[in-house]
């Protein structure tokens, strides 16, 4: 007998999914005159939503084959973040500085000509690809805001991370504040410009383990709508919401490794990534069909930037933007660096 599943959305004002109950049933849902949605090969019918404290209680029923996640092989629960990319002008230097401040560790090391590295945290949570290709711009990260754009590391001590950094020749932006919810937070620029935030948190949203990077932060038009994009299609769930005006959001992958940060504040510029090259800057996952997932989000309002193609070492990768024009790649890896 094909099974169904009965399952329980919760979801904030801003509509974007905050919890699943699900609960397993034989009989088959009745339609009633509602219409049913198609997503990923699955049936969605809506039964009901009812206001409930400035929150949306919808019930549905999922009707898609038992032991079925998708009909494509696309499995949006399998992407995992693995690193976000920056083209710099000394990736040698940058690889030497990330290293012996922030203790992180080469995980693949490149010669000659681009000398591409990727670098992890000690946990081995996300990476850094830094490298130098000729044929296309560099980020030039010193001429955007750090509001705009800005790559967050979770710390334990936060003054000596300061005090460490600003001898080792980060420029100091913003001096370490503290928000309305306890945590504390620094703004620096590498020695190449790039914006680099330290938290250290009352209440981590990732797991701690020393320093590691926690979010990568984007300044854009609509928080909420690219959340919305960002859980629906790629597998991401909301860690925390914040309200007007400027609706930060934190969206984590499932298994929790690294953060996005949407926000729109007006007080700052909103960079337009469209015109800003996919191999100057990045942020790439993981997945186990690069194929399947560039069929997948080219039909839910991705753009192709370069087509699937596979590298020396045998990983395949192909290059998309979000609708927002930022530039996300997928790669599958001959021989993964990250578990």
């Amino acid at each position: 007998m094909k099974k169904f599943m009965r399952l329980i959305l919760i979801a904030g004002s801003t509509g974007v999914l905050q919890w699943v109950c699900a609960a397993q049933v034989s009989d088959p849902p009745s339609h009633r005159g509602i219409a049913v949605s198609q997503s990923n090969g699955a049936s969605f019918i809506q039964e009901e939503s009812t206001p409930m404290n400035s929150q949306y209680v919808t019930a549905i029923r999922f009707l898609a084959p038992e032991g079925s996640n998708s009909s494509s092989g696309y499995s949006r629960e399998s992407i995992r973040p693995e690193h976000v990319a920056f083209n710099v002008p000394d990736p040698v230097a940058a690889v030497k500085w990330y290293t012996g401040n922030l203790g992180m560790k080469v995980m693949r090391k490149g010669g000659p000509p681009t000398f591409t590295s990727f670098v992890a945290d000690s946990g081995e949570h996300m990476m850094m690809e830094l490298f130098h290709n000729a044929d296309y711009p560099l980020l030039e990260p010193a001429k955007m805001s750090h509001m705009s754009i800005h790559l967050a590391f979770m710390v334990n001590d936060i003054e000596a991370i300061k005090t460490k950094l600003v001898a080792a020749g980060a420029t100091l932006v913003e001096d370490i504040t503290k928000t309305p919810s306890g945590d504390q937070v620094l703004m620096l620029r590498d020695p190449w410009g790039l914006p680099i935030q330290f938290a250290q948190r009352v209440k981590p949203m990732l797991k701690a383990t020393g320093v590691r990077p926690e979010h990568l932060a984007l300044n854009v038009s609509d928080s909420r709508t690219a959340a919305r994009w960002f859980v629906a299609h790629m597998g991401m769930k909301v860690v925390r919401e914040g309200g007007a005006p400027t609706y930060g959001m934190f969206v984590a992958d499932s298994s929790e490794q690294m953060m996005l940060e949407l926000y729109q504040n007006s007080s700052y510029p909103v960079v337009d990534f469209r015109k800003i090259s996919h191999m100057s800057i990045h942020f790439a996952s993981m997945v186990p069909d690069v194929g399947a997932a560039k069929e997948r989000l080219l039909k839910e309002g991705a753009t192709l930037a370069e087509d699937v193609t596979k590298t020396p070492a045998g990983d395949q990768v192909v290059m998309l933007r979000d609708p927002n024009g930022f530039p996300i790649q997928f790669v599958n890896r001959a021989a993964p660096m990250l578990k």
